[in-house]
């Protein structure tokens, strides 16, 4: 069996990562999301594809075969990667007007990937590949148990207005306010 190298494959996964991230803010994906609040004045569900997104390739980037420092470096590398590779689409959607092939590439979808702020996006990037990597750390029971609460709260913040419909509709909405 070939061996791994973890920069090749920092490399390789940051580049997937990239180009996913860029291909769900291109077809719409993230500004349609953006209208889903998870965390009231946080967090919404487009931003959190895109964390995800960056904290996946990093998760994968930061294999357990290898070495504690380099799986950190990994995943910084991986989520760094993913993350500039929105902001060149970002720099090269002020140069070329890519609307004329990709409808949602607007000066707003522009504006929400990058906060704003050009430079923070890397930073975001590096800060989800290093959150990536810590999590491949934790022992399967505990990654498990954070993967869990993560998604039960990611659902609910989701699922929230339609929550409280069924509980209103059946009586429970007293106990749930």
């Amino acid at each position: 069996m070939k061996q791994s190298n973890w920069f090749i494959d920092s490399i390789q996964y940051g580049l997937i990562g990239g180009v996913v991230a860029i291909l769900v803010s291109l077809i719409g994906m993230v500004m349609r999301f953006s209208t889903r609040p998870i965390i009231q004045d946080v967090t919404d569900l487009g931003h959190a594809l895109l964390f995800v997104l960056f904290f996946v390739m990093a998760y994968q980037a930061a294999k357990s075969e290898y070495p504690v420092a380099q799986r950190f470096m990994a995943g910084a590398i991986a989520g760094a990667i993913a993350a500039i590779m929105l902001v060149l689409l970002v720099l090269l959607g002020g140069v070329i007007n890519l609307r004329t092939m990709f409808i949602n590439a607007s000066p707003e979808l522009y504006q929400f990937l990058t906060f704003g702020n050009l430079a923070i996006v890397p930073l975001i990037g590096v800060g989800m590949g290093l959150l990536g990597a810590l999590f491949r750390l934790f022992s399967p029971p505990i990654r498990n148990a954070l993967l869990f609460g993560i998604s039960i709260m990611v659902m609910v913040g989701v699922l929230g207005e339609q929550l409280m419909t069924i509980f209103i509709n059946n009586g429970l909405a007293p106990y749930v306010q």
